[in-house]
């Protein structure tokens, strides 16, 4: 898509009309479950993924892998053992 003329508002809103219409496509390489999802990430950032969270408060975090022992607080490692 070649961009416009600055000042174009009618390829504007015909731009923002398209994209209105436009729907998502979610590429899901963590179907493994958390484990696979952690993974993806590690693997797409290049670092490593050392605490998980499967919800709002602070008892639904779970650290991961030795990375967490090095930088989690202590606190947190003594909960979830």
């Amino acid at each position: 898509m070649e961009p416009g003329p600055p000042g174009d508002l009618d390829r504007q809103d015909a731009l923002t009309w398209r994209l209105m219409a436009t729907r998502p496509h979610y590429h899901q390489p963590w179907l493994g479950g958390p484990a696979g999802w952690a993974e993806a990430v590690e693997k797409q950032l290049d670092v490593p993924v050392v605490l998980t969270s499967h919800g709002p408060t602070a008892e639904n975090k779970s650290p991961r892998g030795i990375g967490c022992q090095l930088l989690c607080p202590a606190n947190l490692l003594s909960s979830s053992a």
